[in-house]
């Protein structure tokens, strides 16, 4: 199996990248190090926050719903299964009464604001979450409210783990196919003035390798896409 890297092994591949750690020295500058795992913590979270990140989806958390209650706090509603690195996103919740799961419909706030009687009762169909950057404020919102025991399943996506903390050693959580894509973005971000300054044609470069290697993930599936079979159009068997 490929090796999986902690942070600093990325930080340090990243920074041997652009030639600000020779393998001739006997450890990366600490400094220069601390300063490409902040960047490289920033470029994980941006594309946790913008890709569909598979690998940061635990396991569908179930919560039985009380009746008449329409809205509660996200993390006081999931209790201890609520994510120890927070919630980036609910990309689906399901309504089930043990027998049947139906998958809610997800409102803009604008479309549940013009909503005329929040308060009507009867079996969800809807669900809004709000965007407070707080955690621990955020609500998540049923429509109707819920009239009897209901039982909401939610899938959700956490926040990318803090890659900046000593002694670097957490692990950034993706596939290790992709460990490539994560080594050559951060180098080129750290080579525009945070490490270095690269001439413009050797950024250039990097630049184009992390976005082909971005680019060959999301063909595979390796990054926002599940991987599955193609479907089999001929009988099992002989």
């Amino acid at each position: 199996m490929a090796k999986r890297f902690n942070a600093k092994e990325i930080g340090e591949r990243a920074l041997r990248k652009i030639g600000a750690y020779s393998i001739n020295d006997a450890e990366a500058d600490p400094e220069e190090l601390q300063e490409t795992l902040y960047w490289m913590d920033m470029n994980l979270a941006h594309i946790c926050g913008t890709e569909a990140a598979f690998w940061l989806r635990p396991a569908t958390i179930s919560k039985a719903l009380t009746a008449d209650t329409g809205s509660y706090v996200l993390e006081t509603l999931l209790g201890t299964d609520y994510p120890s690195d927070g919630i980036v996103s609910v990309p689906g919740v399901w309504i089930t009464t043990g027998s049947d799961d139906d998958p809610l419909e997800q409102l803009r706030r604008v479309d549940y604001e013009n909503i005329q009687n929040k308060a009507a009762t009867g079996r969800p169909e809807y669900f809004y979450i709000d965007r407070l950057a707080s955690d621990d404020e955020q609500k998540v919102y049923f429509y109707p409210v819920p009239s009897s025991g209901y039982t909401a399943k939610f899938l959700v996506q956490t926040y990318s783990p803090d890659l900046t903390k000593r002694p670097f050693a957490e692990q950034h959580g993706l596939y290790t196919a992709a460990q490539l894509w994560l080594t050559l973005s951060t180098a080129f971000l750290i080579s525009d003035g945070p490490v270095r300054r690269l001439e413009a044609g050797r950024m250039d470069r990097i630049e184009k390798q992390a976005m082909q290697a971005f680019k060959d993930l999301k063909a595979y599936g390796s990054v926002n896409t599940e991987q599955v079979r193609d479907r089999r159009v001929q009988a099992w068997g002989p």
